[in-house]
Parts: C-alpha cells; structure tokens; sequence
C-alpha cells in the first residue's frame, strides 16, 4: 500500500514477521495461504485457532489519516469442538496478539500523524484507538450438554467416585464383623 507521503506499508508482511519472532507464547505459528484453507484446517482438527489479517489491512491503516476511516477487520477463528480449554487458552493468546498489535499501530500513526498537524480531529482519535476491528468467529462450539467441554474429566472424577464407594461398601461389612 502507498503511504500519501510517499513510501510503502505493508502491515500484514509486519504481523506476519511479529508473530514469527514471539517465541516466549506456547503456540506454533503456520502460515496459510488464504482463510479458506485456514477453515479447512479447522475443519480437520489440524489447528486450535487462526488470526485471519484481511488483504485491505494496510488500506485500512491507512484510511485512518483521511477524512473518513474505515477499519479493516481481523478475524479470530476459534477451534473449541478440538479442546475446549486448550480453545479457551488460543482464545486469551489471539485476543492479546490482536491487542498487542493494535497498539503498535496506534503508537506509529500517532507519531506520524503527530509530525503533520498539531491537531486531530476526534473521528481521527476514535479510529487512532482501534485501527481495526476485530471479529471472533466459534467454529465446532462445544455443546450445551457436556459441561463447557468438561466432561470427560467429570465422568472420570465420578467412575473415580464410584469406585471409591463401591470398596467402601464391599469393606464395611467386613469391619463390622471383626469388631463384634
């Protein structure tokens, strides 16, 4: 994308070489050529979650500095039919990610904008704020029936239970006896 004062920003090529470098998160980052065949990969239980940066991205950021801003949107996908925790965990990295980078890019068109005019107009501030939007899409929810995704280890923790009872039970009679 054209920068008007001339130069070139290309805020997905940004994100893209962001994410690669964050290697404290406990995620793999992979690539995927489009959204479609990154709801593919949903699809086959092949990834937990997706950051989907749209193509108009940069031209969103851009429009900021004109008179009418239009933000382009960042879609989460988030896989909980795969693991409902480990979707909820992908839920909390992918928001903080987009946030994270919202911020980066609020601080560079501030400054920028900073050198060109002493004064921003609010419609300029309230987009400066949330460069762009953000959409979470659920594909594979969890069920209403299965305790948020809980449930196998609920119905561990009760086999367990039973368990423990039914040897209570079986021993009980066997104390009681003994002991007269």
């Amino acid at each position: 994308m054209d920068l008007p004062a001339g130069g070139q920003l290309a805020v997905g090529d940004t994100v893209k070489g962001k994410l690669s470098e964050l290697k404290q998160l406990p995620v793999k980052w992979i690539h995927v050529g489009s959204e479609k065949e990154a709801q593919a990969g949903l699809d086959r239980q092949q990834y937990y979650g997706a950051l989907v940066l749209p193509q108009d991205l940069s031209a969103g950021v851009v429009s900021i500095q004109g008179g009418l801003p239009k933000p382009a949107t960042v879609k989460i996908y988030l896989n909980e039919g795969m693991n409902a925790q480990a979707g909820s965990a992908v839920k909390a990295i992918l928001q903080q990610v987009s946030g994270t980078i919202g911020a980066e890019l609020s601080g560079q068109l501030l400054k920028q904008i900073g050198q060109q005019t002493p004064q921003i107009p609010v419609t300029m501030v309230g987009a400066l704020l949330h460069p762009f939007m953000t959409e979470e899409v659920t594909v594979h929810p969890v069920g209403t029936n299965n305790a948020s995704g809980g449930a196998p280890n609920m119905l561990t923790q009760l086999f367990g239970w039973a368990v423990w009872c039914s040897v209570c039970l079986c021993i009980s009679p066997r104390m009681l006896r003994r002991l007269g």
